[in-house]
């Protein structure tokens, strides 16, 4: 989706693209980022709490020039951090994962980071979960991540799960 639309910018938009049996929480490339979403009952939710992406440029032109940037920034990620409902979600390094090959997105006119529109190569990796389908109600879900570099992300999401029509 567009820069001007996606959610590491406008938080409003966590519902945006939200369809099936999988709700994708947004995530965050800064401190402190809120967002309110509402998911329907019996809906898994996907959690990307923390980690990189890369993309083929002039510099990192193969797969594997790549995958060594891509492991090289992976090797610097020092705190990943979740909690549901004030429950820490103990263990997520188990949860780490690294994508096996390139895969291809079709990027919009607008994109983030300013990248050019049209077809581009990614890998990315970090710590992803899946968590079951959380009760009717309200919901926190605190996602932390920080590199041994300074950078950090955090976010609280407020999610309303409602039941299924």
């Amino acid at each position: 989706m567009p820069a001007d639309q996606n959610t590491v910018f406008h938080p409003e938009n966590c519902q945006l693209n939200q369809a099936g049996k999988v709700f994708y929480l947004p995530t965050s490339i800064s401190i402190g980022v809120h967002f309110d979403c509402t998911a329907r009952a019996g809906t898994y939710i996907l959690v990307f709490v923390g980690g990189t992406i890369g993309w083929l440029d002039a510099v990192d032109n193969t797969e594997a020039k790549l995958r060594r940037t891509l492991e090289d920034a992976l090797a610097h990620l020092a705190t990943v951090r979740a909690s549901v409902d004030g429950h820490r979600l103990v263990d997520l390094r188990r949860y780490f994962v690294e994508s096996p090959h390139l895969f291809t997105v079709d990027l919009p006119e607008g994109a983030l980071f300013g990248l050019p529109p049209g077809p581009l190569g990614f890998l990315g990796g970090g710590v992803f979960l899946m968590l079951r389908p959380l009760s009717v109600g309200e919901h926190t879900i605190r996602l932390f991540d920080a590199f041994d570099d300074g950078f950090q992300a955090s976010s609280v999401t407020y999610l309303t799960v409602v039941p299924a029509t």
